[in-house]
C-alpha cells in the first residue's frame, strides 16, 4: 500500500478525519510490528512442553522480550475474551493472566507472516532506533513502577501502548517517518509534525486502537486519553498518576540515548534523575542499564547494530560536574563514534567549563581529535555581525586561514556555497566527490549552535574515512560539531 494513502490535509471537518484513522488503524492492525522468530520459536516450544503451565509469569516474562509479540498477544487476546463475553475493560495484566494456555497456543502457533508483514532483518535505523525507545521506555518504567508497588505488566503494557501509535508509524508509513525525524526543528514534537502529514496523530492512533481492544479505562487515562471519566476511573484503584509518571521518565530516559529526537533540557533530566535515585538507590542507574542491556539481548542476532543503547549516567556530583556529565551525555552522537573518538571527546568534556570557553579545550578538539578522526581539512567560520558575514577564524589539519574566503550570509550568491547552505540549513550539509575551489573533494558542514547560530564548521573528508568499513562520517562530525558548540558555550 502507498504511504501517500493518507497524506492528505485535515479538511473537511471529522469525518475526514475519522475516515483517515479507520484506514490507518486496518492498515497497520493488518501489517502491525516485524516479529522476533527466535523469541517466538522459544515460546512455541515451551508451550509445547507445558513449560508455562504452572507459571504464569514465566510466559509473560518471554512475551516481553519482543515488542510485537507482546502487543500481538495483547490484541488477539482482547479479541478472543471480549468474543466471550470475559473482558470487562480489564487491565492488561489481568487479561494475560484470565486468558487460557490454549489462548496463548491458538493465537502464536499461526506462521509469523500472519503476525506481521515486515521483518526485523529489513529494518532501517529510524525503526530500530524507535524499537529501542520503547524496550529502554517499558524497561525504566517497570523497574520504577515496582518501587511503586505498582504490577510490573500493567506498568510495562501501559509503557508499550503509549509508544504503540509512533512506532506502528515508524513500520507502516517508513518514508514519512524519515523525513520528519530529518525536517523536525528544535523543540519541536514529532507529533505535532507527523499530524500535519497524515491528518492524525501518533498519540491519536494508538488510543483509537486502545480503545477498539476495550482496554482499561486506567491504561487509556495514562495514554492520554481525555474521554476517560472520573466515574470510569472510580470503578478501578486510580494509580494513573502514578503510572503516567515513570512512563515519563522512561521516554525521557530513552531519549537522553537518542540522537534524532529534539533533546532533554537539563532541568528535565535533573527531576527524571532525582526520582531515580531516590527510588532505586545509589546503584540505580547500573540497575538500569543491566535491565536495559538484558531486554535487548533477544535482538542481538537478529539487529546487532541497529539496538545498542548507551542508557545516560547519573548527573551527581558538584554542579559543574553535574553540568559536564549533562553535556556529555547530551551530545548522543557519541555513542555512533568509534571507540578512539569516543574517549578523545569523554576527555574533553571532563575539562570542559559550561560557563566559559576555554581556548585549551577548542585547540584540542581542532588539532588532536578532528585530525585523528579522518577529517584532513576545515575551517570554523564565525559570525562577523556587524559586516553580516561568516568569517574564517581557525585553520584546521593541512589547511591553512588563507584558503578560506569570507561569506556573507545575508546576499543571495549566485554559485552554491557549502558554508552558507550549512548556515541557513536545519541539518548538516554533505556531498562526496565534488568540486569546489577547483578541487575534487568530499565535504560536510554544519551550523556552530543550534538556538545561538554562531557560525559554521566545515571539514573536508579524507578518502580512508569516506571509504572505511563500518564508518560514519556524518554521526562523527555531529558530535565534534556539538562538542565544539559545548566548548563555545553555545545553546
Amino acid at each position: 500500500m502507498s504511504e501517500t494513502g493518507t497524506h492528505t490535509q485535515q479538511v473537511g471537518g471529522s469525518s475526514k478525519l475519522n475516515r483517515q484513522l479507520k484506514l490507518a488503524c486496518e492498515r497497520v492492525n493488518s501489517a502491525w510490528l516485524p516479529v522476533n522468530q527466535e523469541v517466538l520459536k522459544l515460546i512455541r516450544e515451551r508451550l509445547a512442553d507445558d513449560y508455562y503451565h504452572q507459571d504464569r509469569a514465566r510466559l509473560i516474562n518471554d512475551l516481553k522480550k519482543d515488542v510485537s509479540l507482546f502487543l500481538y498477544a495483547l490484541r488477539e487476546l482482547t479479541r478472543i475474551l471480549n468474543e466471550k463475553g470475559c473482558n470487562n475493560a480489564s487491565l492488561p495484566a489481568d487479561l494475560f493472566k484470565t486468558a487460557s494456555i490454549d489462548d496463548f497456543k491458538q493465537i502464536l502457533s499461526v506462521p509469523a507472516d500472519w503476525i506481521s508483514q515486515h521483518h526485523l532483518s529489513d529494518m532501517n535505523e529510524a525503526q530500530g532506533q524507535q524499537i529501542q525507545n520503547t524496550v529502554v521506555s517499558a524497561t525504566v518504567a517497570q523497574e520504577l513502577g515496582k518501587s511503586f508497588y505498582v504490577d510490573s505488566t500493567t506498568t510495562f503494557s501501559c509503557s508499550l501502548l503509549r509508544q504503540l501509535g509512533l512506532t506502528l508509524i515508524a513500520w507502516n508509513y517508513p518514508t514519512i517517518y524519515e523525513r520528519a525525524l530529518k525536517k523536525l526543528k528544535p523543540g519541536e514534537r514529532i507529533d505535532l509534525y507527523l499530524s500535519r502529514i497524515l491528518g492524525f496523530s501518533p498519540s491519536l492512533l494508538g488510543l483509537t486502537i486502545a480503545r477498539e481492544w476495550n482496554l482499561s479505562p486506567l491504561v487509556r487515562k495514562v495514554m492520554g486519553d481525555k474521554k476517560v471519566s472520573a466515574e470510569e476511573l472510580s470503578k478501578t484503584d486510580d494509580i494513573t498518576d502514578t503510572l503516567s509518571k515513570v512512563c515519563k521518565i522512561g521516554e525521557v530516559f530513552a531519549r537522553m540515548s537518542d540522537p534524532r529526537v529534539p533533546e532533554v533540557s537539563h532541568e528535565e533530566w535533573q527531576k527524571a534523575s532525582q526520582v531515580i535515585q531516590e527510588k532505586l538507590g545509589p546503584a540505580g542507574f547500573k540497575l538500569l542499564e543491566n535491565k536495559i542491556a538484558e531486554q535487548l539481548k533477544s535482538y542481538a542476532s537478529v539487529a546487532p547494530d541497529m539496538l545498542r543503547c548507551a542508557p545516560p549516567e547519573s548527573p551527581t556530583g558538584p554542579p559543574k560536574e553535574a553540568r559536564r556529565a549533562y553535556l556529555y551525555q547530551r551530545n548522543r552522537y557519541i555513542t555512533r563514534c568509534p571507540p578512539l573518538l569516543q574517549e578523545q571527546l569523554k576527555e574533553l568534556y571532563r575539562n570542559l567549563d559550561s560557563q566559559a570557553v576555554s581556548r585549551e579545550n577548542v585547540n584540542f578538539l581542532i588539532k588532536e581529535v578532528i585530525p585523528a578522526t579522518g577529517f584532513s581539512r576545515g575551517c570554523i567560520y564565525l559570525i562577523d555581525i556587524d559586516t553580516k558575514v561568516l568569517m574564517p577564524r581557525l585553520a584546521i589539519g593541512d589547511s591553512r586561514l588563507i584558503d578560506y574566503k569570507p561569506v556573507a550570509y545575508s546576499q543571495v550568491h549566485a554559485d552554491f556555497n557549502p558554508v552558507l547552505a550549512a548556515y541557513k540549513s536545519k541539518t548538516a550539509v554533505m556531498e562526496e566527490q565534488v568540486e569546489l575551489d577547483g578541487r575534487i573533494v568530499s565535504y560536510i558542514a554544519g551550523v556552530i549552535g543550534e538556538t545561538q547560530r554562531a557560525g559554521v564548521l566545515y571539514l573536508e573528508i579524507s578518502d580512508d574515512l569516506l571509504n572505511g568499513q563500518n564508518s560514519n562520517p556524518l554521526y562523527y562530525f555531529k558530535a565534534i560539531c556539538q562538542a565544539l558548540s559545548d566548548c563555545l558555550t553555545l545553546e
